[in-house]
């Protein structure tokens, strides 16, 4: 399966393919789960190991992400510190972009009445 390239077009298909590809390769845990509690002296075995697999998923999360969007839309996108607020800023831009597409079909069609 191959991701394709978020092109402006194809953002709801682009999501669902993601979303696909990061949960068959296991790196989905930093988009599904908030980044846990920074470690202290006296986080146990159990949250080391924990934070470790989401950092690694927060990680390999965003090199994805970000390689499998065009360079125009990458630079219009500010950088966010974890893949989840990465995809938020993406839907944010998509669904503001839809809003004022749909908003301009209506009045169109109020014009042709």
């Amino acid at each position: 399966m191959r991701l394709p390239i978020l092109n402006g077009e194809n953002y709801a298909e682009w999501l669902e393919l993601l979303e696909l590809t990061l949960g068959c390769m296991n790196l989905d845990l930093a988009i599904n789960e908030e980044k846990p509690k920074d470690l202290n002296d006296e986080s146990t075995p159990d949250q080391r190991d924990y934070y470790a697999k989401w950092q690694r998923s927060n990680n390999m999360s965003l090199r994805l992400i970000k390689a499998n969007m065009s360079r125009t839309i990458r630079r219009s996108i500010p950088d966010k510190p974890t893949a989840r607020k990465y995809l938020d800023a993406i839907k944010k831009q998509y669904v503001s972009i839809d809003s004022s597409t749909v908003s301009t079909l209506i009045a169109k069609l109020g014009a042709i009445k």
